[in-house]
């Protein structure tokens, strides 16, 4: 049966909108807006890193997949409120982002730590240090603010076709007798071809101060993916796509608590971050996450719980067995030792369901300790490791009856070399959920670096290494990923900003799918290279 996820999306965005916005007019509407001079200060920003766990999302630091910053330049809607010049370039200093946004991992991103960086943005936002010095609208007492740009990007590889040739679909036996098994090997009969990529992308950023502590975030962004020799591939049948970083946020303190609600929708416009995804090229998704995070701060001591719900709905209607839900609690306790040294325990526990009957439902959980160290004044580091489970059901298409049972070890460290180079390295091991299994072992390390070497020039890049393993099934695969990319980055004026990047990536893979015509059936390697334009009006 066909199955049309507009209406679905559609009606779930609307849901999870009038929710924070009900919950926001019920414990703020009392609140009296307050006009203050805004400054603009130079501060770290921080999100709350409790987001869903899907496969081909974008994770944080530490965790595993795609390595990013060179071709992000117009991937996320800036995060309310801009913190820096370089900030609103996007791809600029994205490498070096403070954020932990979810990359699939079963387990939540340090959710500890995050909860740690969600206090510190509640008293800069008590001290007017994060608010913006200038906006472009006001409405009332709600300021607006705008940019846009321009990504035109040149690929030799859209399609994502491997090296080992078109797919034989004579080869399936009678296991696979279900056309959507076909999409599991990845390979596309349209073979390996290259072609212009132009993205423009408008931001939107809206925020309201209600009283000290109590605020309404707006954040959006709304773009478009136009390839020009492939029209097949534009945005998800000419719709525009939503940004990651697209989300409604009310801030409000009780006592001693800080409550965020939450909603953050968006369709992304590039699948190829993922790691086991098949067809990348042809996947179009709608992801929503909708929740409450509280935090109870006392002080040497930062107790922090919250809830999402997390949708992701294929707008291709033949990939609908991607289609996922989950609803997941976490929770953290984090103590504050010295000045230099906090550490404490983490964990959540969260049901996964899928629809279609090729992929198998679940449950999983987590739970392990985490520290952060500073180190000296330059140097940070920060370690997180504990043990991550489940169970999931068995029948599904993807032949899988396999378990999560392990452990995970995340290790980053950031350093500022000076006041002009910064760099990071992470590695670990994690689990993440499947796209044609249960899950994924992943081992990966990734570093990056930039460099302002001039007073409106940055340069950086990036590498990276992923080792994973598919936990089982008909075309269960060993899949060994190599990244690197560069940036150049220059400031024409203050509100103008151009860039350009490059990006190689070569995937290999090996395994069962052999059963299909040999161990090449997941290969691809593409070359990316791009021109950037960013205008914050």
């Amino acid at each position: 049966m066909n199955f049309n996820p507009m209406p679905l999306f559609v009606q779930r965005l609307l849901t999870g909108v009038n929710l924070v916005a009900a919950l926001g007019l019920l414990l703020g509407g009392a609140a009296e807006a307050q006009n203050q001079d805004l400054r603009w200060v130079d501060v770290p920003p921080a999100t709350d890193g409790n987001v869903p766990q899907s496969e081909s999302s974008r994770s944080g630091e530490g965790a595993a997949g795609e390595t990013p910053g060179t071709s992000d330049f117009l991937e996320r809607a800036p995060a309310t409120p801009r913190t820096g010049a370089y900030d609103s370039l996007g791809g600029a200093r994205s490498l070096f982002r403070d954020d932990e946004v979810d990359r699939g991992a079963i387990r939540p991103s340090s959710t500890g730590l995050a909860a740690a960086r969600e206090r510190d943005r509640w008293l800069a936002k008590a001290q007017d240090q994060a608010l913006p010095h200038d906006y472009n609208i006001k409405i009332g007492s709600m300021l607006f603010w705008f940019d846009a740009g321009l990504s035109l990007e040149y690929s030799d590889n859209v399609t994502g076709a491997g090296s080992g040739g078109n797919f034989d679909s004579s080869r399936f036996d009678d296991r696979f007798s279900d056309p959507r098994t076909r999409d599991f090997v990845g390979t596309s009969d349209d073979g390996r071809e290259g072609d212009f990529i132009i993205r423009p992308q408008v931001n939107m950023h809206g925020y309201l101060k209600l009283s000290q502590y109590n605020s309404l975030i707006l954040n959006v962004g709304l773009g478009y993916v136009k390839y020009v020799n492939h029209p097949e591939f534009d945005s998800n049948s000419s719709l525009l796509y939503l940004a990651p970083g697209t989300e409604i946020s009310f801030d409000v303190k009780v006592g001693d608590f800080l409550i965020n609600f939450h909603e953050r929708p968006s369709i992304p416009q590039d699948q190829t971050d993922s790691l086991t995804l098949r067809r990348t090229f042809s996947y179009s998704r709608f992801v929503n996450t909708v929740g409450v995070s509280v935090l109870w701060d006392l002080n040497r001591i930062l107790l922090s719980a919250g809830y999402d719900h997390f949708d992701s709905i294929a707008l291709n209607s033949d990939l609908d067995y991607l289609n996922q839900s989950s609803d997941q609690l976490h929770a953290s306790a984090l103590f504050k030792i010295t000045d230099s040294f906090s550490a404490g325990i983490e964990g959540a526990a969260s049901p996964v369901r899928y629809q279609g009957g090729v992929q198998n439902d679940g449950f999983t959980y987590n739970f392990g300790p985490f520290a952060e160290i500073q180190v000296t004044e330059f140097l940070r580091l920060r370690l997180s490791a504990g043990y991550q489970g489940g169970t999931f059901d068995s029948g599904g298409l993807n032949g899988d009856n396999s378990d999560p049972s392990g452990y995970y070890a995340n290790v980053s460290i950031y350093n500022n070399l000076n006041a002009y180079f910064t760099h990071n390295l992470s590695f670990g091991h994690e689990g993440q959920l499947g796209t044609v299994s249960n899950f994924v072992e992943v081992n990966y390390i990734r570093y990056g670096a930039s460099w302002d070497i001039l007073n409106r020039t940055s340069v950086g890049g990036d590498l990276s290494f992923e080792d994973a393993e598919e936990s089982g099934g008909f075309f269960a695969q060993d899949i060994r990923r190599y990244s690197a990319g560069v940036f150049l980055s220059y400031f024409l004026t203050k509100k103008l900003a151009v860039g350009l990047h490059y990006r190689f990536t070569k995937r290999e893979s090996s395994g069962s799918a052999s059963v299909a015509g040999g161990n090449s059936l997941l290969d691809y390697h593409e070359n990316r290279i791009g021109l950037d334009f960013r205008y914050t009006f």
